[in-house]
């Protein structure tokens, strides 16, 4: 079921209201700045995993590599799953493009900064008003009642390809197991000074294996050198 992922304990939270918002926001950000869908897999009814990459969450690299910056979400209990199609005729947007993403046959697309969110219940009733079609492949529609009420509300945009989901609880894996939510801060600072110093060696004689999240995340006035 995890292959990709060390199999992740369920943890209950004991953070308030406002705390969880916080926390999730992080979470939003260090995945939505220049970060792509990469996979998903189920297991109804138990659980819905979507997997994301080029997050600037810290993960520990392989020898030689840099950090995969993959994670995988994991909603426990879902009481709704749907995916949805912006622009459903478009030649580029497959009509079955959700398995072929589950059965990695689908280019990964970027998300949609400030299209991603576990905390905005407008943006993501609005994503919902967006699709030009939904595919509810769990549960019940998003257009429910009932989908607002769930514990867990996420929802958003990778170019035409989104989803939303209502669950009970949420949980953060990568390779080295589950990520707490003060965790997900914490490698977040890290990523960030990684980041620096992927920078700073970048044009040296001793530069940091390349990484796709620090390419795309350039730092303000720099000047760019292309290395064939």
């Amino acid at each position: 079921m995890f292959g990709r992922f060390k199999k992740n304990r369920k943890k209950e939270f004991s953070y308030s209201p406002e705390e969880m918002k916080e926390k999730l926001e992080v979470l939003e950000d260090a995945i939505s700045d220049v970060g792509y869908w990469n996979w998903w897999t189920a297991d109804f009814p138990k659980l819905i995993m979507l997997e994301f990459g080029g997050t600037q969450i810290w993960t520990k690299p392989n020898d030689n590599e840099s950090p995969s910056g993959q994670i995988g979400i994991t909603f426990q209990n879902p009481y709704s799953v749907s995916f949805l199609t912006r622009e459903q005729y478009k030649r580029d947007t497959p009509e079955n493009w959700a398995d072929l993403l589950h059965n990695d046959k689908l280019d990964q697309p970027e998300i949609e900064h400030g299209q991603f969110t576990f905390t905005d219940l407008e943006l993501i009733e609005q994503i919902i008003k967006e699709s030009k079609k939904v595919e509810t492949v769990f549960g019940n529609k998003p257009t429910d009642p009932d989908f607002k009420n769930a514990e867990f509300k996420f929802g958003f945009w990778a170019i035409n390809f989104g989803c939303v989901i209502s669950c009970e609880s949420v949980n953060v894996v990568s390779h080295d197991g589950e990520i707490s939510l003060d965790e997900v801060e914490n490698r977040k600072d890290k990523w960030w000074k990684y980041w620096k110093e992927y920078w700073e060696k970048r044009d040296s004689n001793n530069p940091l294996p390349k990484d796709y999240a620090c390419e795309v995340t350039i730092p303000a006035g720099q000047k760019i050198t292309i290395k064939e």
